[in-house]
């Protein structure tokens, strides 16, 4: 795999270090395939969701990482970098406005012609000139819900030449559970959409984009433990850390990913519900959290294993017998770089 770091003076800037990037991503980390989806000669658009209860408050978008595929690196390939809020008007499970006015757009072309004649798969990172302010901060599925991923444009050559994605599939969740669809076993989240055709709907098998997003926000995201069953994947970061399986031996934990320095004093605030967003006079960030809330920690912050300035990880842990079905566990992470604490993005354990 190449990796190509662009930088488009127009449009995008390779650093912006005064600016967090604390990513987020629900791709297992293993590629099934790379993909265009269904009638790939036409424009099409692969948008991975991150549903309101996943990243809940959020309030900008850094950069993007994404693994793409050319098929023939001799030719440039434009395409637009874009973010999609929910369409209002679409199923009420939610569905991306992507024939609606984006939140954010931006043209790039991958020139891969350096490594010209053949394909190849390119590790592709952008980062907005300016942050993208989201316009809302709050934690309502699927009002507030983003999409984000890439626009690419016809091509009839298709599979000699063009782009794709890649994208991981059977990712370990729990089929027992709904997903975001209301349907067991369809978290909801990979989505195919195809402008020539004017239609939208998720990608097959229940895919995950090889899409990666990073916030200004400090960011939490649960994951599944079962080494015996995910083996090079443990822990789990992908869909399986939203849908665990308990009856399987799934524990659970959480990853906060943070601005603050190594060493920070952190916590994790588990709620079995959540509220709309809300402001205090001690943090920065949003509280997502209703009713009684627990407090796990304090636990010391320490170097990350991916992007962001410090991490916590709190658990894995054994959840107790006798939950609810349906019950779902919502999180958020909290530090102190002092002089403020700063509250992390909303997430959600959707249990059996």
């Amino acid at each position: 795999m190449k990796t190509l770091l662009l930088a488009i003076p127009l449009c995008f800037m390779t650093t912006l270090s005064a600016v967090a990037q604390n990513e987020l991503s629900h791709y297992d980390g293993t590629t099934a395939f790379a993909s265009r989806g269904v009638s790939g000669a036409n424009e099409k658009g692969w948008l991975q969701r991150i549903p309101g209860d996943q990243a809940g408050g959020a309030s900008q978008i850094h950069s993007h990482q994404m693994v793409l595929q050319d098929q023939d690196v001799c030719t440039a390939e434009p395409m637009q970098i874009v973010i999609y809020g929910n369409d209002g008007a679409g199923a009420p499970t939610g569905e991306p406005d992507a024939f609606g006015t984006p939140i954010a757009a931006g043209n790039v072309t991958l020139d891969g012609s350096g490594f010209c004649p053949g394909g190849f798969a390119f590790t592709f990172t952008v980062t907005w000139s300016t942050p993208i302010v989201l316009p809302f901060q709050d934690c309502a599925v699927p009002g507030n819900d983003i999409y984000v991923g890439v626009r690419a444009p016809a091509q009839p050559l298709w599979s000699a030449d063009g782009l794709s994605m890649h994208a991981s599939t059977t990712e370990d969740e729990n089929v027992g559970t709904p997903g975001y669809t209301g349907a067991a076993g369809v978290p909801g989240l990979g989505w195919d959409v195809d402008f020539t055709a004017g239609t939208k709907a998720l990608g097959t098998s229940n895919r995950a984009w090889n899409n990666r997003t990073r916030f200004v926000d400090d960011v939490v995201q649960p994951f599944a433990s079962n080494p015996g069953v995910f083996g090079a994947e443990e822990p789990h970061f992908g869909y399986a850390g939203i849908f665990p399986d308990l009856a399987r031996g799934d524990q659970v934990g959480v990853r906060l990913r943070s601005s603050a320095p190594v060493g920070t004093s952190s916590w994790l605030l588990v709620s079995a519900s959540s509220a709309p967003a809300s402001t205090n006079a001690l943090s920065n960030g949003v509280l997502c959290l209703g009713g009684f809330i627990v407090i796990v920690g304090p636990v010391s912050t320490i170097a990350p294993g991916g992007q962001a300035t410090s991490e916590s990880v709190f658990g894995p842990f054994a959840v107790p017998s006798g939950i609810a079905p349906g019950a779902v566990a919502y999180v958020q992470g909290l530090t102190f770089p002092g002089p403020l604490f700063n509250l992390s993005t909303l997430a959600s354990i959707h249990l059996p």
